[in-house]
């Protein structure tokens, strides 16, 4: 890996089944996008070294109807992704190259571009402050949500995750883990069931004043 702190790569975890939506969620209908390129978009205007998304459950489908063109983008493809979230963040923090990455989620379009701002700015911060790993969450409410910034990553061993926890094990075994407040909710929305969908439409035609 780079040792610059300055090279930080986006990881975008889109590769779970959808078993609660009932239909793949990253080829969702997101205001004439799929909601996995809507997210992908968004973290496409920083300025990411690299930007990695992990798909699973169809994965060949997922790659044909989602258009990405940017040069720093690849996809990882986790076979095994019914075993939950914990082994997509393997997979992905295996296929980066990258000193530092900050972890998206595939479902979360609407956290706001101050917010992740604000998140990298404080990770990039601490990377030059310190040789040892971190971690910087953001935190609405005292309530820890995404994107999630890890600092000094070859230093971190994620191969003994497993479920759907995702890196709460890692995080919970970390001396630096630094709480960054937010004010912003939607790092805690995740479009997970058809309710949250319909929500997340609303917002959608809201925010862009559509009827």
């Amino acid at each position: 890996m780079k040792t610059g702190v300055n090279s930080v790569a986006a990881l975008i975890l889109a590769a779970g089944a959808s078993v609660r939506m009932g239909r793949t969620k990253p080829l969702l209908d997101l205001g004439g996008r799929p909601l996995l390129e809507r997210v992908m978009q968004k973290v496409g205007r920083f300025s990411f070294r690299e930007v990695v998304a992990v798909i699973g459950c169809d994965a060949e489908s997922i790659r044909r109807h989602i258009a990405f063109s940017d040069k720093r983008f690849r996809w990882v493809v986790n076979r095994g992704y019914k075993q939950g979230q914990s082994l997509s963040l393997q997979r992905g923090m295996e296929a980066v190259k990258s000193h530092h990455v900050m972890v998206f989620l595939g479902d979360q379009p609407f956290i706001m571009e101050e917010t992740i701002h604000t998140v990298y700015d404080e990770g990039v911060r601490q990377g030059e402050a310190r040789q040892r790993p971190f971690v910087v969450r953001p935190h609405f409410r005292s309530v820890p949500g995404h994107p999630v910034f890890f600092g000094h990553v070859q230093q971190m061993d994620f191969t003994g995750l497993g479920g759907d926890q995702g890196a709460k094990r890692l995080i919970d075994d970390m001396d630096d883990v630094y709480a960054l407040p937010v004010d912003d909710c939607m790092i805690l929305f995740d479009i997970d069931t058809p309710r949250d969908y319909e929500r997340a439409n609303r917002m959608w035609r809201s925010e862009n004043r559509l009827p």
